[in-house]
């Protein structure tokens, strides 16, 4: 009997235990019952081997993308500055290939008109008027007087024709020079025709026509009559030495 009460006894404290005990939510017992805990709440998620968070791997990668940037720009401000001096050096060369080219034009052409003019004081053609006066001369010449005391002097009227001539051949040789010039800018540009007039010694008109690459025709016209024989022979002479075609060449 005595264990029977001493069993109720003991029941009656563990039931009074219990109710005095705290309650707790179903959720936590469970998860203590289980041995489970989460992670704790804003903690960053980590790799498997203990790395730093996925925060600090993209913020590693925003400044990677932002060097890589950077590194673009530098070459393209580069890349910018090479093509300026690219250019500018471009136009320096053209500049000093359009003067050397003047130049070497100018003393070619002076070149032409020295062997021009040193062909015709070589072989001047009499004119006939210079010709006529020589005729005259000669008998007044043989009817003069001697023993007058007086010594005959010494006739320059030859002397200053050969002058004349020769400056008049050297004016010519000029006036072609230049026509070969001009036809030489006009082969250049992309005219089909150009008309020149040539004043002074030649003193004609000229009509270029453009017949294929570096070849042209040309119709002299005279403003006085037509040209003489020797003034075309000049201009054909002058344009073949400049290393032009021509390929027709005629008097209207």
């Amino acid at each position: 009997m005595s264990s029977d009460r001493d069993m109720k006894v003991e029941g009656a404290r563990d039931a009074e235990a219990h109710r005095s005990a705290p309650k707790q939510p179903f959720g936590q017992v469970l998860k203590k019952v289980a041995g489970h805990n989460g992670p704790a709440p804003g903690a960053g998620i980590r790799a498997q081997n203990g790395a730093a968070p996925i925060r600090g791997i993209r913020s590693t990668a925003v400044t990677a993308h932002g060097a890589q940037l950077a590194s673009t720009e530098n070459l393209t401000r580069a890349r910018t500055a090479m093509n300026a001096q690219a250019a500018l050096l471009r136009e320096v060369r053209s500049e000093g290939q359009s003067q050397n080219e003047q130049k070497m034009n100018a003393r070619v052409l002076d070149l032409i008109v020295k062997e021009l003019a040193a062909d015709l004081r070589a072989d001047p053609a009499p004119s006939p008027g210079a010709q006529a006066a020589a005729d005259t001369r000669a008998p007044v010449e043989a009817s003069a007087p001697a023993g007058n005391g007086i010594d005959a002097q010494p006739q320059t009227g030859t002397q200053t024709e050969k002058s004349d001539g020769a400056q008049l051949a050297q004016s010519k040789a000029q006036a072609a020079a230049a026509l070969v010039a001009r036809i030489e800018t006009f082969l250049k540009s992309n005219r089909p025709a150009l008309a020149v007039t040539l004043g002074g010694a030649i003193n004609a008109r000229v009509e270029v026509e453009r017949t294929g690459p570096g070849e042209v025709s040309l119709k002299v016209q005279g403003t006085r009559g037509p040209p003489p024989p020797e003034d075309l022979a000049r201009i054909r002479e002058a344009v073949r030495a400049r290393g032009l075609k021509l390929s027709s060449l005629s008097v209207t």
